[in-house]
């Protein structure tokens, strides 16, 4: 069969994310927010403060950066908690617009610069020890309701990157409703993350609201200061009734193999005959993009564990040579790096990667 093909398909592209900022409404008093709102800085002992950011996500895979600029052992807490909106009531929140004060305690799930991940009073040995010019990654998974941390810094006289692994499970915002399967969301039917994770599942009965989660800081010690990157992704992820359609149409491609080897008599066809007209043209799409080579995809710290098996943070990055002289551009560089060149980096927010600790 003749089919009507066309090759035209380039990557989404979107414009770039402001940076991720506090909130001025919400953060404790003992903590004092900078004019630009992205350095949190702890001025007085006043318990453990918590700043809220200005942005929340309720759905697919989110991932930003915290460096810590002064740290005490244990006195700095990174992480995700709930914020009410002006919806909210008192009884909706563990958090009111009438309890303000208790600000002054941490909130939510995260990760203590001490090696430990914290929530509801309760630690846990996790990570490694942050210290002042580290900086702290979160990635934040709505769908799969997961929480992981990742640390940037020097080690042994080393520049270390790692993936601390996943810290926290079964932390969805949605609940059991009718887009996710999670353990969080504060509708009847709906059991708590901290009590119990997906042991017990039961009927919401549409009572399950969809929540918020939104990065926030902790600060114990006066003089703690932490700053929010500009480095930060974001992906909406793909909703159930995606997921299915994927599942179906993988399930028309694996029957239409069984079919052809348990048949008892050879079937003589075209190649193409017995293959839904949407996988050629899909494969036929992909493969002109590959011929190209124009496109890169990279994984990112957001990429999931598996390659193409998850819905991470994977990058389309156009390599052509005018897409590279026009990034180079933009940064201010004074010459163009074009696709396979080696660059050499010796410095990471502003530190000597090569000098001892």
């Amino acid at each position: 069969p003749t089919l009507d093909i066309s090759s035209g398909l380039t990557p989404a592209q979107s414009p770039l994310p402001p940076p991720i900022s506090f909130d001025s409404d919400w953060h404790a008093s003992s903590i004092s927010l900078s004019r630009d709102g992205r350095t949190a800085t702890c001025i007085t002992s006043d318990g453990r403060g918590t700043a809220f950011s200005s942005v929340g996500f309720t759905k697919g895979v989110h991932y930003w950066e915290v460096k810590l600029e002064q740290a005490d052992i244990g006195s700095v807490f990174i992480g995700v908690a709930e914020k009410p909106n002006a919806s909210s009531t008192g009884g909706a929140s563990s958090i009111g617009y009438d309890s303000q004060p208790r600000l002054s305690r941490w909130h939510g799930w995260g990760f203590v610069n001490f090696r430990a991940t914290y929530t509801a009073g309760a630690e846990r040995v996790y990570g490694a020890h942050c210290h002042a010019g580290d900086t702290v990654g979160v990635l934040l998974d709505c769908d799969a309701g997961r929480i992981s941390f990742f640390f940037d810094g020097v080690k042994y006289g080393e520049h270390i990157m790692n993936d601390l692994g996943g810290a926290f499970e079964n932390v969805s915002p949605f609940g059991f409703n009718a887009d996710g399967c999670g353990s969080g969301g504060a509708g009847q039917g709906a059991p708590s993350g901290i009590e119990g994770g997906r042991g017990g599942r039961y009927p919401a009965n549409g009572a399950v609201r969809p929540r918020a989660l939104w990065p926030v800081v902790g600060l114990r010690n006066p003089g703690d200061r932490v700053t929010m990157s500009g480095k930060w992704m974001s992906g909406l992820g793909v909703d159930g009734a995606c997921v299915l359609r994927n599942a179906l149409a993988v399930d028309e491609i694996l029957s239409m193999y069984g079919e052809k080897t348990t048949a008892k008599e050879p079937i003589v066809s075209h190649p193409t005959d017995c293959i839904p007209e949407w996988f050629i043209r899909e494969s036929h799409i992909e493969y002109e993009r590959w011929r190209s080579g124009r496109w890169l995809r990279s994984v990112t710290r957001g990429s999931g564990p598996h390659q193409l098996a998850s819905f991470g943070l994977d990058s389309d990055i156009d390599t052509s040579p005018l897409a590279c002289a026009s990034a180079c551009a933009s940064l201010g560089l004074k010459r163009a790096l074009l696709s396979g060149d080696r660059v050499f980096v010796k410095r990471s927010a502003g530190r000597m990667l090569e000098l001892s600790e």
